[in-house]
């Protein structure tokens, strides 16, 4: 769940960004951000893995919430990240996070986490996940 202000700030947020396709399966390998763009929100397609992030170095919030996600994988290249929201996806395990110094907040609530060596410092969530050590 997005904690504190930040559930209304996605909303804003979201209303004042274009609405990316529902049906949204894979990024397009040429698909880059423009330089300004700090805030992705890809939420609630299909997509199932994050290729081609790398192109996008600058992002600083990046949500892919209700997709069909199984790794985390590409997003350690983002390593502008403050935030990553990933909740209601099939994420079975964390990696990637210590290439990420910047990130404040995270998101993987809803998922399938296996295996989980996280700790949050009260700056994510990983709540209904049935995680196990």
């Amino acid at each position: 769940m997005i904690g504190g202000g930040r559930r209304g700030q996605w909303r804003r947020l979201a209303a004042s960004l274009p609405s990316v396709s529902q049906s949204l399966q894979k990024l397009d390998p040429n698909f880059t951000c423009s330089e300004d763009t700090h805030t992705l929100i890809l939420d609630r397609n299909q997509i199932m893995k994050l290729d081609y992030m790398e192109r996008n170095p600058g992002l600083q919030q990046l949500s892919v919430a209700s997709n069909r996600l199984v790794r985390m994988m590409g997003v350690s290249r983002l390593t502008e990240l403050r935030v990553l929201n990933l909740p209601n996806n099939s994420i079975g395990y964390i990696e990637g996070l210590r290439d990420m110094p910047y990130l404040k907040w995270l998101n993987l609530s809803g998922n399938n986490i296996k295996c989980s060596a996280l700790v949050t410092n009260g700056h994510g969530d990983i709540g209904s996940n049935g995680a196990q050590s």
